[in-house]
């Protein structure tokens, strides 16, 4: 036929160039859908390795460039060797993507801030002493403070991942679906920027399950009568008996995950700042095209009176 005459024709290339790729990855889960609710604790447990491995932090791939000369091939055999390039490159860099995991802690960040901190500290000394004395001296100055603030940095990042991860999966174990979607919601956009606040989000956290253990005593079975009748009931008294132990527990966990995350953030004074605001989501779920206006109207709902209007979508037109 035409098509295969097309795909099997010689096609010649005297340079053919890919540049490089370099991208950052960060991905973290979402709300579950409100009728996948997991009901029984064998279910729960078995959902928790589904949970936990999708959240990324930060995660540096590199794909090398593809440059081939002279290259006298068919158009499907040269699709296929882009191909198999690319599939090479990634599955190199699969090591990255189980690095930045932060049920691990980000170890990949960790070592990645060591090795920064240890370059520096013995470049700038050598740099300095190629100029003067007192380049020199700078230069060791320099270099310890790169040193240690990429020591605390990297340290207290994977202390907060590592916490922050554990307390989600324990927060499953509650099988409030409410409870823990409320939870993950205030764990994203309560980001403490500097010890002092961060201190303050744990303590919030840890006071708010404490509260919600206790009051889940009597709130879960009269929830669980009105959705379920008599079986819902007993199901409440369960996750009200769980809550009370798994709800602090959780706090406790979250007050050691921002803490640290504050203590992260004042040792490194120039944290990425945002270029733009976040593009929104249909009602499916699925990513929109980014429209500025749209994601401006979505942030002020986001924020407005303490997250008054979070559950709400902003309508463009």
């Amino acid at each position: 036929s035409g098509d295969t005459e097309i795909e099997s024709r010689q096609l010649y290339n005297k340079f053919f160039h890919l540049n490089p790729i370099k991208a950052s990855i960060s991905f973290k889960t979402g709300k579950r859908n409100p009728e996948e609710r997991k009901s029984s604790i064998t279910e729960v447990l078995l959902s928790m390795p589904e949970a936990l491995i999708p959240n990324i932090d930060n995660a540096k791939l590199t794909l090398n460039a593809l440059i081939l000369e002279h290259a006298f091939t068919s158009r499907r055999s040269m699709l296929n060797r882009i191909t198999e390039h690319y599939k090479n490159q990634v599955m190199n860099q699969i090591f990255q993507l189980l690095g930045a995991l932060d049920f691990l802690g980000s170890p990949i960040n960790l070592v990645n801030n060591l090795g920064t901190g240890v370059h520096d500290f013995f470049y700038e000394p050598l740099q300095g002493i190629t100029v003067s004395t007192e380049e020199f001296f700078h230069g060791v100055h320099k270099g310890t403070e790169s040193l240690f603030k990429n020591i605390f940095t990297g340290v207290f990042n994977s202390a907060s991942k590592l916490t922050g991860s554990i307390g989600h999966g324990v927060a499953m174990l509650s099988m409030d679906q409410e409870y823990q979607d409320k939870r993950k919601e205030i764990m994203q956009y309560e980001q403490p920027k500097n010890v002092l606040s961060g201190f303050g989000f744990g303590v919030k956290g840890l006071a708010s399950g404490i509260f919600q253990g206790v009051t889940g005593i009597f709130e879960q079975p009269i929830k669980g009568a009105k959705e379920e009748g008599v079986a819902g009931l007993f199901k409440g008294v369960g996750r009200g008996v769980v809550g009370v132990v798994v709800k602090p527990a959780v706090g406790a966990l979250d007050l050691a995950s921002k803490t640290t995350q504050g203590l992260r953030n004042t040792v490194d004074d120039s944290p990425p700042k945002r270029k733009r605001p976040p593009r929104t989501f249909m009602e499916d779920g699925r990513l929109e095209t980014f429209i500025l206006s749209k994601a401006k109207g979505q942030k002020y709902l986001m924020t407005m009176d303490n997250r008054a209007f979070s559950h709400l979508k902003y309508i463009y037109d």
